[in-house]
């Protein structure tokens, strides 16, 4: 599988047994000398990879063949379950467990993995993905030929397919929370379709079913103290620092003067080992910029720890707007994010310094840092404003138009090209968390499915595991009462007395954040001007089709001339996606 980008399941499979065309063998780079776990038979070819052979497994009998990549959290107790061996391996238990548990599994298979299934006396296949991606899941469908595999292009890249965008997937991978309820499986690749989180997919001849997830069961109200909630919390915080330090081997963990990241830092120095090295970044500002950082505060931490600790500034020149044809090429989506830059800075340095993995407390509000709500942390008179003007700004909305419902503005002719369906979510508004609510569960973050969205993959080659989003501790944050994230006097009391004696006192009772990204307002201002240089391109390349490039050509020109306005972000989306656009176009 040499030259491959991505980790994960790649399959071809003929569900009418017509034998396997050598072409899209060659393109999916199944071949019979392969190296690492693979499978053949008749009609169906199928292989995991990843750079770590412990995340892999292949079960070939004469009823099938199962592939699994990634990682079961908690494989002695579904063994248990199952009544099968401790040491049975991840590949089989996951078998077991979708045969007994059906539209439960995905709930029971605790981890981040892909599954793949083929019957092969009924001619039945089967896709699953665990409810928080480790390596996405992508399929085509061309006569009764399943190809498979975590890269989009690939799939483009065989005969039946083609590399063509998909306009209404296009649009669904820009948008707004509201509207992505019209996501589902799509992408934004005509004829590549996506296996959601949680969703089962079965094949058979003439035939697809799509399976969603289980319902999530009632959360059950967590009846122990407030320290006890303290204590169940580290268990599992360590449970999961300690697993995952384990599996990467040497690791690296973001570390601010802010909570999650502090967290994350103090439970891991307390589980790691011989085997489960660990280093912490720290995003800073470019030496002589004076711009205020975190360096100082995280270096406290570090020291408390006696971790190593390194400090990251991506190179000036690196741009904020236009990310770089690696990172393009390798989300093979419009969206790239905001701190494009700094990730591919931070990831660098991990590979430099011979990690594996980064660990980000990205999220970490989701569950142990939820913020309190706005009026417990302000004085009567704020809060009164505050309520006045959420008030009038409710009493004077409008209803929002087609175009407020992306993050990047569209061309006007693919505006008036999408389905007329989609007009009654056409609402910017995010999502509102749960408020708290005392004597009752706080239950789950409505943006929990976004944040599982995001595959752990880097086109660096190492790991970007997100703890926060761990399900384990999501179950037990979302049980506990609304009280225990609302103390009088005390902003994130969880994460904080978890902290007690982990980390310095000035840290842990710190409340001042400075941006991950310290010059990130500069560089959106310096560098208005080298992106707008790339708009002529843009519109010989026509991604004038797609995006409203007179807007983005206004938009920059602002921002070059008077510095930050409301739009920046939007622009700086725009550039993303222009370049997306340009660099398809351009067959790179």
């Amino acid at each position: 599988m040499a030259g491959y980008v991505r980790a994960g399941l790649y399959a071809l499979v003929s569900l009418d047994e017509a034998p396997l065309q050598q072409v899209e063998l060659d393109v999916l780079g199944l071949s019979a000398a392969m190296s690492g776990p693979h499978a053949f038979a008749s009609g169906v070819a199928v292989a995991a990879v990843d750079p770590d052979a412990n995340a892999l497994g292949l079960l070939k009998t004469s009823a099938g063949i199962t592939a699994f990549a990634g990682f079961l959290d908690e494989p002695e107790e579904l063994a248990a379950t199952l009544g099968l061996a401790a040491e049975t391996p991840a590949v089989a238990l996951a078998l077991h467990a979708l045969r007994r548990f059906g539209d439960e599994a995905p709930m029971r298979l605790v981890g981040e993995w892909s599954l793949f299934h083929f019957d092969l006396q009924g001619r039945v296949l089967t896709l699953l993905s665990s409810l928080a991606y480790r390596d996405p899941m992508h399929y085509a469908i061309y006569g009764q030929t399943v190809a498979i595999s975590p890269d989009m292009l690939t799939l483009c890249r065989l005969p039946g397919v083609g590399r063509r965008i998909d306009p209404e997937g296009f649009a669904l991978s820009v948008s707004r929370a509201r509207l992505r309820a019209f996501m589902g499986s799509r992408t934004p690749w005509r004829g590549v379709i996506r296996v959601a989180q949680g969703t089962r997919e079965i094949f058979s001849a003439g035939n697809r079913r799509s399976i969603p997830p289980a319902a999530e069961p009632p959360v059950t109200l967590f009846r122990g103290s407030f320290e006890d909630a303290v204590e169940a919390s580290n268990d599992v915080c360590k449970r999961i620092l300690q697993q995952q330090l384990r599996r990467c081997g040497r690791s690296a963990i973001l570390l601010s003067g802010g909570l999650d990241s502090t967290l994350l830092n103090c439970v891991g120095a307390g589980v790691r080992s011989a085997d489960a090295e660990m280093f912490a970044l720290t995003s800073v500002a470019p030496a002589g910029s004076e711009i205020p950082d975190e360096r100082d505060v995280s270096s406290r931490t570090s020291a408390f720890l006696g971790i190593e600790h390194r400090f990251v500034s991506p190179a000036p020149w690196v741009s904020a707007y236009i990310p770089s044809a690696t990172t393009v090429n390798f989300m093979q989506e419009p969206m790239v994010g905001l701190r494009h830059y700094l990730y591919e800075a931070l990831n660098a340095e991990v590979v430099q310094s011979g990690g594996r993995a980064l660990l980000d407390g990205f999220n970490g509000e989701m569950s142990l840092t939820r913020k309190p709500a706005r009026h417990s942390q302000a004085g009567w008179w704020k809060r009164w404003y505050r309520e006045l003007r959420d008030w009038n700004a409710l009493r004077t909305q409008q209803r929002v138009s087609a175009g407020d419902a992306f993050h990047v503005r569209l061309s006007a002719q693919l505006l008036h090209s999408l389905p007329r369906e989609w007009g009654d979510l056409l609402d910017a508004r995010p999502l509102a968390a749960p408020a708290p609510a005392r004597g009752r569960p706080f239950g789950f973050n409505p943006s929990l499915g976004k944040m599982a969205m995001l595959e752990t993959a880097t086109a660096e080659g190492i790991r970007h595991v997100l703890p926060y989003r761990d399900m384990r501790l999501l179950r037990l944050a979302a049980s506990f009462p609304g009280e225990f994230y609302e103390r009088p006097g005390d902003t994130r009391p969880l994460a904080r007395a978890m902290l007690r004696g982990r980390a310095p006192e000035a840290v842990r009772l710190n409340t001042v954040a400075r941006p991950f990204s310290p010059d990130y307002e500069l560089r959106i201002v310096s560098q208005a001007g080298d992106a707008l240089a790339h708009v002529p391109g843009y519109r010989m390349a026509g991604v004038g089709e797609w995006l409203d490039l007179n807007w983005l050509d206004e938009a920059l020109r602002k921002i070059r001339d008077h510095g930050l306005v409301g739009e920046h972000k939007e622009a700086q989306l725009a550039c993303g996606a222009a370049e997306f656009l340009f660099l398809l176009n351009s067959g790179s």
